[in-house]
């Protein structure tokens, strides 16, 4: 069987897909060790990265990280510090503001439910440039096919 640009793009769409099944896979897995849906992981990953970064984060900044309402916010911040994962401090500049610090279990935890992103990154970091402009431009094109709207249904 010749290696033609079907067949080659087939392996391609095939590797695609068990990378969002191992991906689907890895979530579950992750969800299952530590107890935390995807949301709470985010919302702990952006409490930590604001931490280490110095950039105070507060419930309205989470908020629209997440693209979830206040209220929403308030629930999951329940939940997270009743697990001892992050707390909630006054600013120290204005008092009205609150500001949500990780605890070291929250950042021991989250560095172990992103560890695969982690994993993923230095992966990337190995790829040659010329691959990585050709693979850049595919999923680009791969990315607007997809967000192409849907033709009418037909009833």
């Amino acid at each position: 069987m010749s290696n033609t640009d079907e067949t080659a793009g087939r392996a391609v769409l095939d590797a695609l897909v068990r990378l969002r099944a191992a991906e689907e896979e890895k979530r579950k897995i992750v969800k299952v060790q530590t107890g935390l849906s995807e949301n709470d992981q985010e919302a702990l990953r952006v409490v930590v990265d604001g931490g280490a970064s110095g950039e105070p984060v507060g419930p309205a900044h989470l908020a629209k990280a997440l693209e979830i309402t206040a209220a929403s916010i308030t629930v999951m911040l329940d939940r997270l510090e009743k697990r001892g994962l992050l707390r909630r401090a006054a600013s120290t500049t204005d008092r009205r503001a609150l500001l949500l610090r990780p605890t070291e279990a929250g950042i021991a935890l989250s560095a172990a439910a992103h560890a695969t992103s982690t994993a993923s990154d230095r992966l990337f970091d190995t790829l040659p440039a010329e691959n990585a402009a050709i693979i850049t431009q595919f999923l680009e094109r791969l990315s607007e096919t997809v967000a192409e709207p849907l033709a009418p249904a037909a009833v």
